[in-house]
């Protein structure tokens, strides 16, 4: 793989350690001896503050570390055997288990090229577990098979599920429900525009779930009901890893039921167009439902979210995309190629920055070898991953700035099924926005915080208005504290 500007790291590459990797890593018996009793209670604190910070850590999951926690417990660490990865590898220890969070662009890609379920290096994450398990609490009467297409990243499951969805997500079956993704936008955009305040991080979530059930379930009626309790699902489930009141708890199994319910209207409509000649079990029904719910409203209105707080920041944007519309011809809505250079780079460059999803993690199945070269350095270096470490793609700390674009709905055979219609709901509904209105925030960049670094979640969601565009004026008459 090239070296990219902003790494350090020149090239990488995931492989099965072997034997004599494993037992160099672990060092001679004498060298173990004489380094136990100073790294043990190193490695014991390491975890309960990794402990603490998973249920305590607020912002950042890696939050404990303060640098006079890092002068002094890494620096004591490193003591034994210090490694150049630890420059583009951060580690969380904890009773939980050890994840390794990956910051640097090359190993990031390295690690995408690599299937969940490839066998002898990694195999499906913890969070596929916690899904599938919250899969069975939606529907506890239910008896679900974990190695359905749902739950598994194997080849033949993966086949299953695209060509199940193939007629409905296919240019051809887009083109058809651009219509039906324009009513909704203007439709979204019109109730927008009476608000004094919109909360985006919600809102985005109505639409995106909007689209979902008119579209592909032909209901529209339930899209409120599941969007709001699919949007705490997704909170809960990510809350969990750092631990939940009673009162969250509350409000989940209130969600659950509300989903539940959701579910149960849409299947006993006489006609639902996705399921349509398809042998598929009820159960396999209910679990798709889901899993599709929980995919994509997630990644299309975490998108969604950046986007909008991003134009609302820089009024100067939206009237260069508003100057480019302009020189389109009027079907824009139909074909890509149609619209300007401009707006295509505006949303791909969206993408590199803002990537919806953080980055699914892959569990190791075996020691894994890290073999890499840093950009100052003609020789290779290895690292060993320990078995049933999780290794995290950290896409939030790429994405300050991130030299390549980060497909978040992945590329080739493993690509997200339904990435063109998330890129037409986004698509559809910013340029109908830039036609007639202006985006404003008194929000800044610091007062938006993500709950966690591995989530687009937020502990203070966007807030942004709307007023008409009027030609040649760029300030706001609106003002609000």
């Amino acid at each position: 793989m090239q070296a990219m500007k902003n790494s350090i790291v020149a090239e990488a590459c995931f492989r099965k350690a072997t034997p004599e990797e494993v037992e160099e890593d672990k060092g001679s018996l004498l060298y173990r001896a004489v380094t136990y009793p100073f790294k043990a209670p190193l490695d014991f604190t390491y975890r309960i503050f990794g402990t603490l910070s998973m249920y305590f850590g607020g912002a950042d999951v890696l939050s404990w570390k303060q640098p006079f926690i890092q002068t002094f417990i890494e620096k004591a660490f490193r003591l034994a055997g210090y490694d150049k990865h630890t420059l583009f590898m951060e580690t969380l220890y904890s009773f939980k288990g050890t994840r390794r969070f990956l910051l640097d662009p090359v190993v990031v890609k390295e690690l995408f090229k690599h299937h969940r379920k490839e066998d002898g290096l990694f195999r499906d994450t913890r969070t596929m577990e916690e899904i599938f398990n919250i899969l069975k609490e939606v529907f506890p009467k239910e008896k679900f098979d974990k190695n359905s297409m749902m739950f598994t990243c194997s080849p033949e499951h993966t086949k299953r599920y695209r060509d199940l969805l193939e007629p409905f997500l296919n240019q051809e079956a887009i083109k058809n429900y651009i219509p039906e993704i324009q009513k909704t936008a203007s439709e979204f955009i019109e109730e927008w525009a009476k608000k004094e305040l919109i909360d985006v991080s919600l809102e985005t979530r109505l639409y995106a779930s909007r689209i979902i059930t008119s579209l592909m379930f032909n209901n529209g009626r339930v899209s409120a009901s599941i969007s709001e309790s699919v949007n705490y699902i997704n909170y809960y489930i990510v809350k969990s890893i750092m631990g939940v009141t009673e009162e969250e708890k509350a409000l989940y199994q209130k969600s659950l039921k509300d989903f539940r319910k959701a579910v149960t209207t849409i299947l006993k409509q006489d006609r639902i167009p996705l399921f349509e000649g398809q042998e598929i079990s009820e159960s396999e029904k209910k679990a798709m439902i889901f899993i599709l719910f929980f995919a994509g409203q997630e990644t299309t209105s975490s998108l969604l979210t950046y986007i909008l707080f991003q134009l609302a920041l820089n009024p100067k944007l939206q009237n260069t995309l508003y100057s480019s519309l302009r020189s389109v011809n009027d079907e824009r809505f139909e074909n890509l190629k149609n619209r300007s250079r401009k707006i295509n780079t505006f949303f791909l460059e969206m993408l590199r920055k803002f990537p919806p999803v953080y980055g699914t993690g892959r569990r190791c199945d075996n020691e894994i070898c890290l073999v890499y070269r840093l950009r100052d350095e003609d020789f290779q270096r290895k690292t060993i991953i320990q078995e049933d470490d999780i290794v995290v793609p950290l896409m939030i700390k790429l994405a300050e700035n991130p030299e390549w674009r980060c497909f978040p709905f992945g590329e080739g055979v493993n690509a997200c099924p339904g990435r063109v219609l998330a890129f037409y709901e986004i698509s559809e509904l910013i340029l109908k926005l830039i036609e007639g209105y202006t985006i404003h925030t008194n929000q800044n960049e610091n007062e938006v915080k993500i709950s966690a670094k591995v989530t687009l979640q937020f502990d203070n969601s966007p807030k942004i208005w709307f007023e008409p565009r009027i030609k040649d004026e760029s300030t706001s008459s609106k003002k609000y504290d």
